[in-house]
C-alpha cells in the first residue's frame, strides 16, 4: 500500500502532498478568505476558506496507523490477485478535532470489506484541533493488484448491469420498529440512502459478481447498513459475462425519488 498524498477536498482547509518518494510542498493557508496558492515545487494549487491542519499534522496521526491500514486489503485480498485500486479518505473534523465523518471520497478498488476496514480504522484515528475552525482533507491510499482485469467501459459497464441497479433502493427502507413506537433517530437516519453511489464491479465466470465495493461524494445516507446491504445485493447479481477471466467495471447508482 502507498500512501500517496495529503489533498484537497470541497473547503478543504489544509494543503500539501506527499509522494511515495516523500518529499512534501510547503503549506500556504488562509481561514478569512478564499485564496489560491500555488505550491513552488510541484505546482500543486490549494485553495482554503475554513480552518487550517497543516500537512505535517495530518502525517503525523495517519502515518503511525499505515500498517493497520495496509492490513485491511492484505488480509483481505486471498487469492484475488487482481483485486486492486485507489480509496481516497476523506476526513471531516470540528473545531476541536473531533471526527465528524469519514467516507470513501472516491474509490476504483470494488471491495466493500476492505473499505469498511479503512473506514473502521480512519473513524478511530485523534487530530489536533484545526486552526481556525472546522476543516476537511483527503488522504489517497494505493493497493496495487498483482494480477490483471480487463478494465470495461462506461456504456459497457452500463449495459452489462442493466436494471440491476434498481434493486439496491431496498437498501434504504427503514428498518421495522415494534408497533407503535416511532423511529429512533438511529433507525431514521439510517433509513435514509445516499443520493449517488459509484460502484466497482468484478466479474467471473457466467457474470458472477466476484467483488464490489462503494465511492460517495457526500456522507449523508451512506451508512454501514446500507453499504451492507448494497454489497449482498450486489454479489447476488448475474451480469454479461466476460470474455476474460475477470472484468473490472464502474457505475453509478442513483437514488429512487419518489414522485
Amino acid at each position: 500500500m502507498g500512501l500517496l498524498a495529503l489533498g484537497l477536498g470541497s473547503g478543504a482547509g489544509c494543503g500539501g502532498a506527499t509522494s511515495a518518494g516523500g518529499g512534501t510542498t510547503a503549506p500556504k493557508n488562509s481561514r478569512d478568505r478564499a485564496q489560491e496558492l500555488a505550491a513552488e515545487d510541484d505546482g500543486v494549487t490549494l485553495q482554503s476558506s475554513r480552518g487550517v491542519l497543516e500537512p505535517e499534522q495530518i502525517r503525523a496521526v495517519v502515518e503511525p496507523h499505515t500498517n493497520e491500514l495496509s492490513a485491511c486489503y492484505v488480509s483481505r485480498v486471498g487469492d484475488r490477485r487482481w483485486l486492486g485500486g485507489r480509496v481516497t479518505l476523506k476526513w471531516e473534523l470540528g473545531e476541536g478535532g473531533e471526527v465528524r465523518s469519514v467516507q470513501i471520497a472516491d474509490s476504483d478498488l470494488g471491495a466493500w470489506p476492505v473499505e469498511k476496514c479503512l473506514l473502521s480504522v480512519s473513524r478511530r484515528l485523534r487530530f489536533p484541533a484545526p486552526r481556525g475552525g472546522a476543516t476537511d482533507f483527503t488522504v489517497p491510499l494505493e493497493f496495487s493488484a498483482t494480477g490483471q482485469a480487463a478494465v470495461w467501459g462506461e456504456a459497457q459497464s452500463a449495459a452489462a448491469v442493466g436494471g440491476q441497479l434498481a434493486k439496491l433502493d431496498a437498501c434504504g427502507a427503514e428498518e421495522p420498529t415494534a408497533p407503535g413506537k416511532d423511529p429512533s433517530p438511529t433507525q431514521a437516519a439510517e433509513a435514509l440512502a445516499p443520493r449517488e453511489v459509484l460502484l466497482t464491479l468484478y466479474l467471473g465466470a457466467q457474470g458472477q459478481v466476484l467483488s464490489a465495493g462503494f465511492a460517495v461524494e457526500e456522507v449523508a445516507g451512506f451508512t454501514d447498513r446500507w453499504a451492507e446491504c448494497a454489497h449482498k445485493a450486489a454479489l447476488s447479481w448475474r451480469l454479461t459475462e466476460p470474455r476474460v477471466p475477470v472484468a473490472k467495471l464502474s457505475v453509478r447508482y442513483l437514488q429512487a425519488v419518489a414522485p
